[in-house]
């Protein structure tokens, strides 16, 4: 049974008050229990504020210094709104040879980061010892390609829409960088416009190129080169060739 009991039923009672200048409002010492618990039906089991230090710490010399579990929400959840000294919602710091935070999930995402701006700064070295998916492809494959120049079969596509022509691509270095240059005849002068310098996917690929074309539908002997930069490989396509051979 309990030795104190405070009761309150009006709203804003509290039921048990403990207040002082120097120490501890409260405390609670469990020998086989728990120091201090609390419940509550429909708000906060425990709650703890503070002006200039933590609001509730957690002191565990053989366990958690702070455990949260729920059954249908966040265990732990932490939240800030400062911006001043690099404050962050939850900070995990060991302060030698070990993890600052462990992140585990049995069968789904151990952890997840969100930002409208940047997920994730990594300042340090990083260690992978799985696979790194980037947009679907597996990052180690894309950097076998930069370093041995594989699989790359340039294919391109052009798409005359008559005052210009939009330019597309696939089978180039992945994440590489694409120079593509167009260059077409009005009459008996010579045009060249360029270079125009694209990224490849993560698959290769690319589009958005468009060059617009002085004298519109009157330009002949369009050739567009697009050169995939990391591996020196090119491509030329060609339009409006055939009208001046018949």
């Amino acid at each position: 049974m309990a030795t104190v009991i405070g009761t309150g039923s009006a709203p804003g009672e509290i039921g048990v008050l403990g207040e002082s200048q120097e120490a501890e409002g409260v405390r609670g010492v469990g020998h086989k229990g728990a120091g201090v618990s609390g419940t509550s039906d429909k708000w906060i089991g425990t709650y703890g504020e503070s002006q200039e230090a933590e609001g509730v710490r957690g002191v565990g010399h053989k366990g958690a210094g702070v455990s949260g579990t729920s059954d249908k929400w966040v265990g732990v959840y932490g939240e800030t709104a400062g911006i001043e000294n690099a404050p962050a919602g939850v900070w995990g710091e060991h302060k030698g040879a070990g993890v600052g935070v462990r992140a585990v999930s049995n069968s789904g995402v151990a952890l997840l980061a969100f930002s409208n701006e940047k997920a994730a700064v990594l300042q340090g070295d990083v260690e992978v010892t799985g696979s790194l998916a980037v947009q679907g492809a597996d990052l180690l494959d894309v950097i076998a390609d930069l370093i041995n120049h594989t699989d790359i079969e340039p294919v391109v596509q052009l798409d005359d829409h008559g005052a210009d022509v939009s330019i597309s691509g696939r089978g180039f270095t992945r994440l590489g960088l694409i120079h593509v240059v167009i260059g077409y005849q009005l009459g008996n002068a010579s045009f060249q416009n360029g270079p125009a310098i694209a990224r490849a996917s993560v698959h290769g690929e690319f589009a958005g190129v468009v060059f617009r074309l002085t004298g519109g539908t009157q330009a002949t002997r369009i050739e567009v080169r697009a050169e995939d930069l990391v591996s020196g490989t090119s491509r030329t396509e060609t339009l409006r060739f055939a009208a001046l051979r018949t």
